[in-house]
């Protein structure tokens, strides 16, 4: 299992914070130039803490100065650190979305960045993945940046129940329960029915992936910790001009299957594509479902 989360957090004293920012003209700048910052940077991040950030890796800089936490982000990006703004998602089918955290922040930053169209947005339950995954694929979908999404949800039950056995009717039929996380963001349903009859979201089984190539589209793969590296390569190699691959998933606590756990497509991605210039993953700790849902980690807890 890799432990690589897609940003460091650092949580710098008084002294380590005004080293870090000395010399720039402006804090709030959204292009921070290496070059200018190198002795601080290496300093403050890579010598004093022993890390090397590689590309399209985060910076969460954390500072409690006894009134509130400060946190301030920073990606980089080429040979710049760019300062990460507070984003919001607003689409017709969504709504106004704002996140709820730091993390869900530098995701809906990561989900907008088109510079790098394979995506991982790993976190516990309830912290927003398939939330924000969707919203923005909505909204950019509304803004003609991509045309559909290409669903795509491993057919494996889970854990420690009984498989359901045999399904009746079409194969639509057979894998509608697998777009049920998204009815819970659309409306239900009757909306997903909706646009997938208007071609917004095309359905595709993993057993008939072989010979596609998808086009202008976001390829959007929920429950990815119940995937193998051989099937993680199949979907890559399919993805096709002006298309995006976006994978969430939770393999710390979540693989429903024993064969997950000693080969899984995602780890195997973050561990081979992690620091590629065409590759951003975050991962999300907190749980923001409810405070009913927060419970179930104290029920696991040995």
């Amino acid at each position: 299992m890799t432990n690589y989360k897609g940003y460091y957090e650092w949580n710098p004293t008084e002294a380590e914070l005004a080293a870090f920012y000395q010399g720039a003209d402006n804090r709030v700048s959204i292009n921070i130039d290496c070059d200018a910052i190198a002795g601080r940077l290496q300093a403050a991040v890579r010598d004093m803490l022993n890390v090397r950030m590689l590309q399209n890796e985060y910076l969460i800089v954390n500072y409690d100065n006894a009134e509130c936490l400060y946190q301030e982000c920073y990606l980089l990006k080429g040979h710049h650190l760019y300062q990460v703004p507070f984003h919001s998602v607003s689409s017709r089918y969504c709504g106004d979305i704002k996140p709820r955290n730091v993390y869900q922040n530098l995701a809906i930053d990561m989900l907008y960045n088109r510079d790098t169209p394979v995506k991982i947005f790993q976190g516990t339950y309830g912290c927003g993945k398939d939330y924000l995954m969707s919203a923005v694929a909505m909204d950019l979908i509304e803004r003609k940046m991509f045309d559909k999404i290409i669903y795509i949800r491993p057919n494996v039950s889970l854990g420690g129940v009984p498989e359901i056995g045999y399904l009746k009717g079409t194969l639509d039929d057979k894998l509608s329960w697998t777009l049920a996380p998204l009815w819970d963001k659309f409306g239900g349903k009757d909306a997903i029915d909706m646009f997938q009859k208007s071609g917004k979201i095309e359905m595709v089984p993993l057993p008939f992936i072989r010979g596609r190539s998808f086009e202008n589209s976001i390829v959007y793969v929920s429950e990815g910790q119940n995937i193998t590296k051989e099937v993680a390569a199949v979907i890559l190699s399919r993805i096709g001009d002006n298309s995006e691959l976006w994978i969430n998933g939770d393999c710390h606590a979540q693989t429903d299957k024993r064969l997950y756990d000693t080969n899984n497509g995602i780890s195997a991605m973050i561990e081979k594509l992690k620091g590629s210039p065409l590759f951003q993953m975050v991962y999300s700790p907190v749980t923001e479902r409810s405070s009913v849902a927060q419970l179930a980690s104290i029920l696991m807890d040995d």
